[in-house]
């Protein structure tokens, strides 16, 4: 069965606002994205500048999407970024990244919340989870952490959703794990939700790797049976990098 992969770039506290408008357009001369959806997640601030530039120079090439939002839909929260804020400019929200859980110490409970209002407001949810200690290849940690995110979801919202395994202890780190781990764990997360929801379902949830992905082992993740594509960090700030992994899963795309 063919594969559309999903490649999603996360430029998580990086770029300014030239850099960023430089990095979309660079981005649309260089990929020709057949067989390939790709993502470009932006610093909040130049959100909107960026939906629109893509709009203008890469509408059939790239969608939009917003590093987080709150679990909150509105109220006296300083600082945070409700998803009406961002509904008009972005099509997919990652939700619950090991930064957001480390550094700000968000719960299972209210990464379930903004699920809940990301696909209420009907964009397409980046639930990410991932465990803490090297390759323990016990993967309960992790279902855990995506069990207590999806609850409560219906199954027709659940087939909406993207989930991005990234080990934490990858992140960042130049230390990923191997394709053949991050299959076998992706399996067994699939499998998670073939019990408690239905196969339908669980296949049609598109399972992504993050974690120290760069352009000389992308494809080697991509060639795997569970994954359906990636989550990349400061790699995908990088034109160059970023359009070699498009290309690259483009023609795999095309081979199957």
């Amino acid at each position: 069965m063919t594969k559309n992969y999903l490649i999603v770039g996360n430029w998580k506290m990086h770029t300014d606002i030239g850099e960023a408008e430089d990095l979309v357009t660079g981005l649309a001369g260089a990929i020709d994205p057949d067989g390939v959806e790709v993502v470009i997640c932006p610093p909040v601030v130049f959100l909107e500048q960026c939906s629109l530039l893509v709009q203008e120079k890469a509408a059939n090439k790239m969608s939009v999407g917003t590093q987080n939002i709150s679990w909150e839909k509105e109220g006296a929260i300083t600082g945070d970024i409700g998803i009406n804020m961002v509904k008009d400019w972005a099509r997919y929200v990652i939700v619950g990244h090991s930064e957001r859980r480390k550094y700000f110490a968000e719960t299972n409970n209210q990464i379930a919340q903004k699920l809940r209002l990301v696909i209420g407001a009907r964009l397409t949810p980046v639930l990410c989870v991932g465990e803490k200690r090297f390759m323990t290849g016990d993967v309960a940690e992790v279902g855990k952490e995506m069990m207590e995110g999806i609850k409560e979801m219906s199954p027709e919202a659940m087939k909406k959703l993207v989930i991005a395994y990234e080990p934490v202890w990858a992140i960042g780190t130049g230390q990923a794990a191997s394709p053949e781990y991050a299959n076998k764990v992706i399996g067994e997360l699939r499998s998670w939700l073939k019990d408690e929801y239905s196969f339908d379902v669980a296949e049609r949830v598109r399972f992504l790797y993050g974690g120290s992905v760069d352009g000389k082992n992308a494809l080697s993740y991509l060639k795997q049976e569970q994954i359906d594509g990636l989550l990349i960090g400061t790699a995908s700030t990088k034109i160059r990098v970023f359009s070699k992994i498009i290309k690259d899963a483009g023609k795999l795309s095309k081979k199957e």
